[in-house]
């Protein structure tokens, strides 16, 4: 398997559905609007972007299964494992607000072989290779790798609501922002990415999925970063929290957070 072939064509067909995410946003339809669960909307362009996703996929790398936030597809056994998010930062989207992104990863078992996360707002796309270095639009990227934690900027994100009582955000963030400077952006994939590229120098959050984390991980880790679970374990895909950043904000941070369990 070329593993750099591939990423280059899931970089083309990540920025042709960012196109068609954007186009549709222009005439975007309010009725076309469901809500999953409080404050987690999914839309007929998540479902629609979703679908040329796995239909470009599969040519690309037919022996793959899907884990996908919509369900067009899944998986059957297979060796590799598609992990993809058509929009993440939905609410973000339908208000009009950036960020927003598509996230595209390849996983190998618990081996992440590639992660593209494309921005179609600022036509910003991220991506590596599992053994390569990150990049950010053909230019390398790495996060920063010296600086203090009381000088770090850190981005979070809320949970839905009816997560709220299964973590003490409210207690962390207290003590958080006594120390650091703090940011939400609403799409935890962006976030991570920002991490990478050294806009930010952590980042946290729970109750996601794999496809929230998997493309983002990956290119942290490329980038010299460190992402894990709450708990340290680099295996996250499945384990609903990450905390992420360079490796002293990374423990301070992760402290932080244990500190509270």
């Amino acid at each position: 398997m070329n593993i750099e072939k591939i990423c280059e064509q899931v970089q083309i067909l990540a920025k042709e559905t960012g196109s068609f995410i954007s186009n549709e946003r222009k005439h975007f339809r309010i009725d076309g609007i469901e809500e999953k669960g409080a404050n987690n909307y999914v839309t007929y362009v998540d479902k629609e972007a979703e679908k040329r996703l796995v239909k470009g996929l599969r040519k690309i790398l037919p022996e793959a299964g899907f884990i996908t936030e919509e369900g067009t597809a899944e998986m059957n056994g297979e060796k590799y494992a598609w992990i993809i998010d058509p929009i993440d930062g939905t609410s973000n989207y339908i208000h009009e607000l950036p960020p927003y992104c598509v996230s595209i990863a390849l996983a190998q078992g618990k081996e992440l072989l590639l992660g593209v996360i494309y921005e179609p707002s600022l036509d910003e796309c991220f991506y590596a290779i599992a053994g390569g270095k990150a990049y950010l639009n053909e230019k390398e990227i790495s996060i920063n790798r010296n600086i203090s934690y009381e000088k770090a900027m850190i981005a979070y994100d809320m949970p839905y609501r009816e997560n709220w009582i299964s973590y003490p955000l409210m207690p962390i963030l207290e003590k958080l922002f006594e120390r650091a400077s703090c940011r939400q952006l609403g799409t935890a994939a962006i976030a991570m990415a920002y991490v990478a590229c050294g806009r930010f120098d952590g980042y946290f959050h729970f109750k996601l999925s794999p496809w929230d984390v998997a493309a983002a991980a990956l290119i942290i880790r490329q980038a010299g970063g460190v992402a894990t679970d709450f708990s340290g374990d680099n295996d996250l895909l499945f384990k609903n929290t990450v905390v992420c950043g360079c490796p002293t904000v990374y423990e301070s941070l992760k402290s932080l957070i244990c500190s509270f369990k």
